[in-house]
């Protein structure tokens, strides 16, 4: 126990000591101070404000004055009635009283200064001055604490201009404590102003409680319910919002706020607190001063704290911070939070590219002037003014002759003036040397701020891509017609990676060209390069391109993002299997087998209308099940940082089955309009032809002829008719506008089938009435035709039957007058055969028997017998003649007994059954002039010598001439 007591003794006593010789010290550096004051300062600081009191009250007091003014009393903003008011029962000394709250001068009842004389005036302000500067000197005495800070206050300042101290220094802004505020209330012009005060605000840990120490707070408005002190130049006002206010005097409150410290520093408890915060506080300023001595031994040895070097590497790091938060590789865009293609984000890149080039060359341009700026401080350190060691060693008598008020310079300041430029000089050369090592410095911090930039976007880059959920690149899913299980994607992953790789180095070499060297030939003079680097080597500094070569953690962070990229497009691939539904449709819709006909391409369509209509009825509901199963497929899905979407596949499925649909309805309308057209036309000409009542056997028949026609096409049109409303049923259903456009030509078809129905009847009794008439000119037509027949047989019996032969013989024989009636006949029988033909077909369409023209065959069968005789003579005769006509003329013998021949055989093939000379005297003329012609045509054999034709010549009598040929 001794020996703690003894030691706690021993470092309460060193305390003790070390405490004395701080106070000594600081009272000597008190002493040494600008804030000591001596005896002649302060008479001539009162006297200063004296007179600024006296000419304040002066400027206060009106010329003339007539009445007796009024004493306006200051009031608190605060109402408070008097016996609420809180009342102190300390008793306040006179002088506290006085420096608190400064009473007005006293009025004296003095006559007016107009009616007194100026002696009287100036032995009065004398007398004033006197009193004031003994009450002065009091105030001194008594409020020491209170004078030094005066004194602090209102220090006279040769530097600045002569002006009132009073009227610099009393500021509002100067106001921090109430202290300052007694200060500012001095001033008389701010008499009528208040101040707003708050308790100061502890620090968590501290748990001394000061209600005296207030701080200064800017005026507050008039709802405010914070605790608050309001302050006059008399009283203090304290607001709490929902209790009574509390109004006393500022003197009262200086004074409770000394008794509290005078209580505080008698009670124990709270000396050994003092005295904890006093060794706490010693600690501190010992540590304090420990770390301002190295700062400064610091300061003084490390050339980089230099103002000038600070100022260029607070640039560069500016410049370096500003490069590092560039974040140049991002997916989505800071305008819209949408999904954007991949088109567009390169786009977007190549923008921000853009930018962070402006951002850099700004970089650059601010690191060069703070370089230049440099070695312009170095440049004018090593160079210093000797203006002063110039008029120094200048010689003294001209230098008077030339000045008269010039004095020497004093020893100490010119040789602290030399010792300051040694100095400097000698720092600019060590400046210099430091240079490159500044400038290879630069260069690691702008090659590194690239490098984290580059590092930054890329882990940007790659969080991004494997992020969970992320809406950012466009991916578009279509389809391969060729390849079965195909799909394309858009854009692909080698897409996606090329471009990912491309910014990427777009962003490498942009800055790899921002992170070239600094050189100091660009800055220097070849004399600052030689002093700067004596063995003329500067080392290079790294280049951004071998760094990144060399970082692994590069190469990882870009394979990572290769990786991304590949795992997103792999469960792009798993996911849009689910798309795969959607492939059969879109390639029915591409099919062409699958187009329904158009109206051009049918041309027998009522027959083929069931087959269409079903065809019809099939590819709409294939279709209205297409587009639902399209409205039921997802559109769009987010896998990671990627989007994709078959909306653009989806939109060309709908808008390739709105097409088909709408040719379908298209199809559909004119099969229905065409339909009910041609049934209406049909009804129509039906009635037409009903409704005629004929006269004649022609228009009669040819009227029965129709409406048996349309007997039999009767089933054909009930069963077109019955189509034709199956397709205006299906057109209705699927296309109720265009089933309302014609819904008038469909209602016509009932009401002219019922019209049929009763021209139908009314014809049928008109058919009946008609019969017979009609068959009984029909009988005697028939009639008269076979009358005719029989007049067409006796002319041609006349004709054939030739008697007198002796016509042929003489040649007068006329056979074109035999064959002119031959062909009248033929037009003849031809005419009567039409016409019969015509008429069996009457009677087969009137229901009658037919009753045939049985002369009229036997008329045609012997006129082929008459005209073959006769055309057999009479182109006989012509070759005959034609024969006779070239006998002189050398001629194919064996061509003309061919020819003769073949007529010999038609003759024989020919039975004539009347008595015909002429034909029988033509067959024998051609057995007798075959003969002559086996004749010629043995005497024309090669055989036959001129001397057997000179014999056969002299046997006929004839004579021919040799000489001729």
């Amino acid at each position: 126990m001794d020996d703690e007591a003894s030691t706690s003794k021993s470092v309460r006593m060193n305390a003790r000591k070390e405490v004395d010789q701080h106070e000594a010290a600081v009272a000597v550096e008190f002493a040494n101070s600008s804030r000591w004051i001596d005896a002649a300062e302060y008479e001539r600081l009162a006297s200063i404000m004296a007179r600024e009191k006296e000419d304040e009250f002066r400027k206060s007091q009106p010329a003339l004055q007539l009445h007796k003014p009024k004493t306006k009393s200051w009031h608190p903003p605060a109402r408070v009635p008097l016996h609420k008011r809180k009342q102190p029962d300390l008793a306040i000394p006179e002088a506290l009283k006085s420096v608190a709250a400064p009473a007005p001068p006293p009025k004296h009842n003095f006559p007016s200064p107009l009616t007194q004389g100026h002696r009287t005036i100036k032995l009065r302000e004398s007398i004033q001055m006197r009193e004031k500067q003994s009450s002065m000197v009091s105030l001194r005495l008594a409020n020491k604490d209170l004078y030094a800070t005066l004194v602090e206050r209102f220090r006279h300042n040769t530097t600045m201009e002569p002006a009132s101290p009073v009227k610099s220094i009393m500021d509002v802004n100067n106001v921090h404590t109430i202290e300052d505020a007694i200060l500012y209330f001095l001033c008389e012009k701010h008499r009528r102003n208040i101040l707003y005060f708050q308790l100061e605000k502890q620090k968590p840990n501290d748990s001394v409680f000061r209600p005296y120490d207030l701080v200064h707070i800017p005026p507050l408005t008039q709802n405010n319910k914070e605790e608050h002190y309001v302050m006059g130049p008399t009283n203090m006002v304290h607001y709490k919002a929902n209790e009574n206010v509390e109004c006393i005097p500022v003197a009262e409150w200086v004074y409770h706020s000394h008794m509290f410290d005078h209580l505080l520093k008698g009670i124990p408890l709270f000396q050994q607190l003092l005295r904890r915060r006093m060794f706490a506080s010693w600690c501190l300023n010992v540590k304090l001063r420990l770390y301002r001595e190295t700062r400064m031994q610091l300061c003084r040895t490390l050339h980089f704290a230099r103002p000038h070097f600070q100022q260029a590497l607070r640039t560069i790091h500016d410049v370096s911070t500003t490069i590092r938060r560039i974040c140049a590789l991002d997916v989505t865009s800071d305008a819209t939070s949408k999904a954007i293609t991949l088109n567009e984000w390169n786009h977007l890149h190549e923008t921000k590219v853009g930018v962070i080039e402006s951002q850099l060359n700004d970089a650059k341009a601010m690191v060069h002037v703070a370089l230049y700026t440099l070695v312009e401080s170095i440049r004018d350190d090593g160079s210093p003014d000797l203006l002063l060691e110039q008029l120094d060693n200048a010689d003294m008598y001209k230098m008077r002759q030339a000045y008269p008020p010039w004095k020497s310079i004093p020893i100490v300041a010119l040789k602290q003036f030399k010792q300051d430029n040694k100095t400097l000089v000698t720092q600019a050369k060590r400046d210099l040397v430091l240079l490159p090592s500044l400038f290879r410095l630069l260069q690691y911090v702008f090659t590194e701020s690239l490098y984290f930039m580059v590092l930054a976007s890329i882990n940007r880059l790659h969080m991004q891509f494997s992020a969970a959920q992320g809406c950012s690149i466009t991916v578009a899913v279509s389809f391969l017609l060729q390849d079965a299980n195909g799909m394309v994607l858009e854009p692909s992953e080698a897409d996606m990676l090329h471009h990912s790789m491309e910014a990427l180095s777009r962003l490498i070499a942009l800055s790899n060209s921002y992170s070239s060297e600094y050189r100091l030939v660009e800055y220097l003079t070849p004399r600052e390069i030689s002093d700067a680097v004596p063995d003329g080597h500067i080392v290079p500094g790294m280049r951004l391109v071998d760094l990144l070569k060399l970082d692994s953690n590069f190469h990882t962070k870009v394979q990572n993002i290769r990786m991304a990229i590949k795992v997103a497009f792999t469960k792009v691939a798993t996911q849009v299997k689910s798309f795969e539904m959607l492939r059969p449709i879109y390639g029915a819709l591409q099919d062409p087998s699958e187009e329904l006909p158009t109206m051009g391409n049918l041309s027998n369509y009522m027959v083929n209308l069931p087959n269409l209509l079903k065809s019809i009825h099939t590819k709409i509901g294939r279709l209205d099940a297409w587009q639902h199963q399209c409205h039921k497929t997802q559109a769009s899905w987010n896998i990671g940082f990627l989007e994709i979407h078959c909306r653009h596949i989806i939109s060309e499925l709908l808008e390739r089955i709105n097409n088909q649909r709408i040719v379908a309805h298209q199809l559909l309308t004119d099969l229905t309009t065409q339909g009910i057209l041609q049934c209406v036309t049909s009804l129509k000409d039906a009635i037409t032809v009903m409704d005629e009542r004929p006269q004649t056997t022609e228009a009669f028949c040819e009227q029965r002829r129709c409406i048996r026609t349309l007997s039999d096409n009767e089933k054909q049109l009930l069963q077109e008719i019955r189509m034709v409303e199956e397709a205006y049923k299906a057109l209705r259903t699927n296309c109720p506008a265009a089933a309302s456009d014609c819904i008038g030509q469909f209602n016509l078809i009932h009401a002219l089938q019922a019209k049929y129905n009763l021209s139908f009847q009314a014809n049928i009794k008109f058919s009946k009435k008609m019969l017979p008439v009609i068959g009984q000119q029909v009988a005697q037509a028939l009639q008269k035709f076979t009358a005719q027949c029989k007049r067409i047989l006796n002319a041609l019996e006349a004709n054939a039957t030739v008697r007198n032969t002796q016509v042929f013989a003489t040649g007068k024989a006329d056979f074109e007058s035999r064959l002119n009636p031959l062909n009248e006949i033929k037009s003849e029988l031809d005419s009567i055969a039409d016409a019969a033909v015509t008429y069996y077909d009457y009677q087969k369409i009137m229901g009658i028997k037919v009753t045939p023209i049985i002369l009229l065959e036997s008329a045609r069968v012997l006129w082929l017998e008459v005209h073959d005789v006769w055309t057999l003579c009479q182109q006989w005769r012509l070759t005959h003649a034609m024969m006779h006509a070239h006998k002189f003329i050398v001629q194919s013998w064996l061509k003309n007994q061919a020819a003769t021949k073949d007529f010999l055989v038609r003759s024989e093939s020919l039975k004539c059954r009347f008595e015909n000379k002429i034909f029988f005297a033509i067959q024998a003329e051609l057995h007798a002039f075959l003969k002559q012609l086996d004749l010629a045509v043995e005497l024309g054999a090669p055989y036959i010598k001129p001397l057997h034709w000179e014999q056969i010549f002299k046997v006929r009598g004839l004579y021919i001439d040799q000489r001729t040929d």
